[in-house]
Formats: structure tokens, C-alpha cells, sequence
């Protein structure tokens, strides 16, 4: 855990129409405030934003409200402008205080849920949370078979030697 102080401010938008969407959004800022300060993959925002997404879909999931879980995967994950993997890994996270309606470009979102959606598929929900604790890429797909460790590298574009 890091020691200096910090104040960490989380914005919660009044704006939902119904409690699943406060709940999805509370359990995504949630999953961001307990791995907070934590060493692992999810350091770096793109994979933090998959686990992230993933941590409010199966929260949905475990508080009984499964059928919007599942309305809200398929709506996110149809998002049409995309950007790239590579894109995303490298997208700058806009100030708070700059005026927009997200703080990543147009398409970012898009990425994230498809990609967490295929990654939930091919390894589980309990193998995506691994990533919390495992301090490099190595590590996180030392349990996997040859085969499963060749899609995850392509689907999520990594330069792995393993």
C-alpha cells in the first residue's frame, strides 16, 4: 500500500434512472477503491478498466439482479466506434475538470467491455481477478495450457515470452 497521502475523491452521477445502474456504477468505483494502492496488472488503466467492468457485472450478478447483468453486457459491448487495443493501452485518461461526458476517448469504453467479455469467456470471472495479484504477465499466465495462454496474448495483444 502506498504510504504518502492522498485524497482520492470518487463521483458517483445522480442522474440514473434505476437502482441497477447506481449499483453498477457503485460496485465499479468500489472495485477501484479496494485494489487502490495494490501492486498488480491493474496498474496499468486499461486492464484496471477490464476488471473493473467485470467486478460490477458479476456484483450485479451476486446481488439478484442478473437480467439487467445481462442486458448491460449486451448493450455495452455493441458499441460501434472501437478503438484499437493497441489505442487504448496507450489513451490518456482526460482531467476531471476538462468538459466532456467521458474521461477517455470516443470508442475507449467500446474496447474495454468487448475485450473484458472475450477474456471472461475464454478464462472465467476468478482467472480475470487473479490480475489484482500478479505482478507481471508471466505470473498471471503461468496456470494456463500452451493453448489458452496463445489466446489470451492475442486477444489482449501482449508481448509475452512465456
Amino acid at each position: 500500500m502506498r504510504e504518502d497521502n492522498y485524497r482520492i475523491h470518487y463521483f458517483i452521477d445522480k442522474n440514473y434512472k434505476t437502482d441497477e445502474q447506481l449499483h453498477a456504477a457503485l460496485m465499479h468505483e468500489m472495485y477501484h477503491r479496494v485494489t487502490l494502492g495494490r501492486d498488480g496488472l491493474h496498474r496499468d488503466t486499461w486492464v484496471d478498466e477490464i476488471i473493473a467492468f467485470l467486478a460490477a457485472h458479476y456484483g450485479l450478478i451476486e446481488f439478484g439482479m442478473t437480467e439487467y447483468a445481462s442486458y448491460r453486457l449486451s448493450y455495452l459491448t455493441r458499441e460501434q466506434v472501437l478503438l484499437s487495443l493497441e489505442d487504448v493501452k496507450h489513451a490518456k485518461q482526460k482531467s476531471f475538470f476538462e468538459f466532456s461526458s467521458s474521461l477517455f476517448p470516443e470508442g475507449y469504453g467500446g474496447r474495454i467491455y468487448r475485450t473484458a467479455q472475450e477474456l471472461d469467456l475464454l478464462v472465467g470471472w476468478p482467472q480475470v481477478r487473479r490480475m489484482v495479484d500478479c505482478r507481471n504477465w508471466s505470473d498471471w499466465l503461468a496456470p494456463f495450457s500452451a493453448d489458452i495462454r496463445e489466446k489470451i496474448i492475442l486477444l489482449l495483444d501482449l508481448s509475452v515470452d512465456v
